[in-house]
């Protein structure tokens, strides 16, 4: 036994051992795909505890937040490798005219498919890989290209033409074709095709056939008691649409639209406009149809009679027919049949509720006068019975709410107005005995409660008591009436004496506790309100800050700047004791500036008089200017009055300065209005105009000269040495002279060019006579200058003939 102990020792022992052998290392770790050990060395076993790093391989990058380390394990077994590197990104692949079907992160080793957008087709591969290419990721191949898929040519029409979308004729996905057909034909089926296409197509299809260009002519639809509403044409061609309408009191069978087809034809067919009938009549509340039969329908022209039902009755005048009409319609008709109504019902002290209805089928409320209570039912309604319309229940009555007997008073009695019937309404009088007051209302009533429907008196009952109030004293005042003692409940009324104010109430009554409320008021002096400014006077500066003027008190004015005291008038007022001031007298009067006198050769306009604040006006004789002022004042000027300022001159009118050029005034003169002055012109020159002018007053009160100045000219003699040649510039406007030599002609001609260079007057008025000569000096140059290139022997011969 204790052998076999040993022999199980030893082989757990050797079990231990093994395993401890077994695990005290770990093998080399598999190899990864997308990173490599770092450590240069590579061993078949590495011991518990050892740490290997890991490298990306080429094309891979490390993931942020991880570590490529692993662990050798107790258990011999290394740590879980994490995925701590990752493929590097391949860029973005733009595809034109396209899409990425398949997304990744576009990493290593990931594969992308790409897809064209609606209308292209795919051009190459459509699949792409990332891959490592010389320690670059890069694509596998290109992008494809998304080529736009096209059409086919759109086909020809005969009788018609199409344009497109495209001005090149390249019919791709999206092109639109549009058919127009030639003068007289109507085009059939779609006017627009467009270049379309299905899902994975790579040739695209028109999205119909090609319409057709006839010749389509419809006949104008007749439709008998209807019209056409729209359209309204001869004929009409394909695709044309009609509207129709009927006439009153027909109906529309069939479509009220119809379209001109391709066969000529119209579709639907034209309808057709049917007599209506009429709809079976309303029914009304108050009538039922005679024993006719009720139809679905009434003919044109049927007549139905109604009858009033029970409870109604016939209002004369009105029709009981009605009558089917031609627009299918039933003539009008009024309410011809009305409620009877029932006798009005009379309630003694009470009435009827508000919009109360007496006809047939209606109730009515009966309400009883304010204090009293009604007997019996408070409603009846209109019924009809035995033919007849009466309520259905009896009318009921109004009673007067009774009142407890009223309380009896110690040393009183009382009697009522109903005698010893206390009922709503009625009064109740009290009485006291001799030498007493009653105190309290001596009438009560009997009246009715907030609920309405119970009664009481209006107050309780008074009493009968002694009461004695003396005489109320008021010092300056009175009172009415006067008596030497008051019971209870007498007033009295009170009045100051004249100026003086009562202060609290007029009237006092005598209590029941033998005094008087209110209490008796009082009598104060009055006085005036602050007095009124005076436009002539102002108070004494002892008066002005006063601030109650007493019934009797006086105050004093002075004088306003500009007035004086008139010494016959008081300059005060007083309080009086009807609380005004005494009336105010003028007691002040203007001061007077005087007449100021009249300006040499001027006047005063009808002055009203010289007191202070007046203003007198100034104006000059005819012929003169005002210099100052044409307007003074009478002022305050200290304390007396003045003028405002001093009387102006009145100066005898000039008229400005005649200028006259080359020349000058004659007489001596101060150009004042009325004098004349003559002109004179420098020697050499001539006095063209008037030599005089005098200095007149014009209409709007100006003066000025009565004629222009005259402007003097230049004295120009021609030459001597033949016949009348000598004559002034300005007035040279005979022919041509006879001269006789040819000297004479070229003296003339040198004479007058020099005359038109030379001349330069810059007066205006003879700029206006230079312009004329200029024209005529022109043609006599002209003229001489013809005259000078004849021959000595024209000009002989001519003088010659001149003689004879």
């Amino acid at each position: 036994m204790q052998d076999s102990r040993h022999m199980l020792a030893l082989q757990l022992c050797l079990v231990a051992a093994f395993i401890a052998a077994v695990y005290s290392e770990c093998s080399l770790p598999n190899s990864l795909s997308f990173a490599v050990l770092r450590n240069s060395d590579e061993r078949k076993s590495y011991p518990i505890g050892t740490n290997l790093t890991y490298r990306c391989k080429p094309g891979y990058e490390p993931i942020p937040g991880t570590r490529p380390v692993i662990r050798c394990l107790e258990t011999s077994e290394w740590s879980e490798i994490p995925q701590f590197c990752q493929g590097r990104h391949c860029p973005f692949p733009n595809i034109e005219n396209g899409k990425i079907a398949t997304m990744t992160d576009f990493r290593l080793g990931d594969q992308i498919t790409f897809a064209c957008n609606e209308g292209y087709r795919l051009i190459g591969q459509n699949g792409a890989r990332c891959m490592l290419l010389a320690g670059r990721v890069v694509w596998n191949r290109n992008p494809p290209p998304c080529q736009r898929i096209p059409c086919l040519p759109p086909p020809t029409i005969a009788n018609g033409k199409h344009s497109s979308t495209d001005s090149d004729d390249n019919y791709v996905h999206g092109s639109a074709v549009t058919y127009d057909c030639e003068s007289g034909f109507s085009l059939i089926g779609k006017k627009t095709i467009v270049c379309t296409t299905d899902e994975n197509d790579t040739v695209g299809k028109w999205s119909g056939s090609a319409p057709r260009c006839e010749v389509v002519e419809c006949r104008r639809p007749e439709v008998s008691n209807g019209r056409i509403i729209s359209s309204y044409q001869r004929s009409y061609i394909y695709g044309n649409t009609v509207m129709f309408e009927c006439y009153r009191g027909y109906i529309l069978q069939g479509e009220n639209v119809i379209k001109c087809e391709a066969n000529n034809t119209w579709n639907p067919a034209p309808p057709k406009c049917v007599l209506r009938d009429c709809d079976p009549p309303r029914d009304v509340p108050f009538a039922v149809l005679s024993s006719e039969e009720q139809r679905e329908s009434y003919p044109v022209g049927t007549s139905l009679t109604y009858n009033c039902i029970p409870g109604y009755e016939y209002i004369w005048g009105q029709k009981l027919t009605i009558r089917c009409l031609t627009t299918s319609e039933w003539s009008e008709s009024h309410q011809f049949c009305q409620k009877r109504k029932c006798p009005f019902p009379k309630i003694q002290n009470g009435r009827l509720a508000a919009r109360s209805d007496l006809f047939f089928d209606s109730e009515i409320t009966f309400i009883c006068n304010e204090g009293h209570r009604l007997i019996g039912h408070n409603t009846a309604r209109c019924v009809l019975e035995d033919g007849n319309v009466v309520w259905n229940r009896d009318i009921p009555r109004c009673e007067r709410i009774p009142c407890l007997p009223p309380p009896a008073i110690a040393n009183g009695t009382f009697r009522g107005s109903d005698g010893d019937t206390f009922l709503y309404g009625s009064k109740v009088q009290y009485w006291c005995d001799s030498g007493l007051s009653l105190i309290g209302e001596n009438i009560i009533s009997c009246i009715i409660e907030r609920s309405g429907l119970n009664t009481k008196w209006s107050g309780p009952a008074p009493e009968c008591k002694v009461v004695s109030c003396n005489r109320p004293e008021v010092p300056k005042g009175q009172i009415f009436p006067k008596q030497a003692s008051y019971t209870y409940g007498d007033t009295v009324h009170f009045l100051c004496s004249l100026g003086h104010i009562l202060k609290g109430s007029r009237i006092s009554k005598c209590e029941v506790d033998s005094s008087w409320h209110p209490a008796p008021p009082t009598c104060v002096l009055g006085s005036c309100d602050p007095p009124t400014g005076l436009y002539f006077a102002e108070l004494l500066d002892a008066y002005k800050n006063q601030s109650s003027y007493p019934v009797g008190s006086v105050v004093k004015y002075k004088c306003q700047p500009g007035y004086t005291k008139q010494l016959e008038l008081p300059s005060f007022i007083q309080c009086l004791t009807s609380m005004k001031w005494s009336s105010v007298l003028v007691h002040c009067e203007k001061q007077s500036c005087g007449n100021p006198g009249e300006p040499e050769n001027g006047r005063l306009i009808e002055p009203k008089d010289f007191l202070f604040g007046s203003s007198i006006n100034f104006t000059c004789d005819e012929g003169y200017s005002l210099i100052g002022q044409s307007s003074i004042q009478c002022v305050v000027s200290g304390q007396k009055v003045t003028w405002s300022g001093e009387i102006p001159l009145c100066q005898r009118r000039q008229c400005p300065f005649p200028k006259i050029e080359n020349g000058k005034i004659a007489n001596e003169s101060d150009f004042h209005l009325g004098d004349q002055i003559m002109f004179q012109c420098d020697e050499g020159h001539r006095l063209i105009g008037h030599n005089g002018a005098r200095c007149v007053l014009l209409k709007n009160n100006n003066v000025d000269w009565d004629k222009d100045p005259p402007y003097c000219e230049h004295e120009i003699l021609l030459p001597s040495s033949g016949p009348n040649v000598t004559s002034t510039f300005p007035t040279y406007t005979s022919s041509l002279p006879t001269l006789q030599t040819e000297l004479a002609w070229e003296k003339l001609f040198i004479i007058l060019q020099e005359i038109k260079d030379l001349i330069n007057i810059k007066t205006k008025s003879f700029e206006e006579r230079l312009d004329g000569l200029e024209k005529k000096v022109d043609k006599v140059i002209y003229e001489m200058k013809s005259c000078c290139q004849q021959s000595r022997e024209e000009r002989l011969e001519e003088e010659v003939e001149e003689e004879s």
